[in-house]
């Protein structure tokens, strides 16, 4: 199962869970770490890129893309509702770099 479904303390039955995360970005602030741990780039925290301070704008490019990709494919959908709706990773890759 997944997480949602084991730590679920409401009534909400999983699909209007599902619904109500879709398109759901979170994100959160996380301090530069002291820890002499690498991490997947393989830097330390304490070791910050002069780049890190662009990673919060950086999402919300990202979220906003999403955001148009979707509403673009819900357009798409209304308008090919009587036919077979997919969408293939060709024309997700296509919307996004539009």
């Amino acid at each position: 199962g997944n997480w949602w479904e084991q730590a679920n303390s409401t009534n909400c039955t999983t699909k209007k869970l599902l619904t109500a995360m879709e398109g759901y970005i979170a994100v959160d602030f996380e301090p530069l770490s002291a820890k002499q741990v690498k991490g997947i780039s393989g830097r330390k925290g304490v070791e910050p890129s002069k780049y890190h301070g662009f990673a919060y704008d950086g999402i919300w490019v990202i979220a906003k893309t999403l955001t148009r990709v979707m509403d673009l494919l819900q357009h798409k959908e209304r308008q090919d509702m009587y036919h077979n709706f997919t969408v293939d990773d060709r024309e997700v890759g296509r919307l996004v770099l539009d």
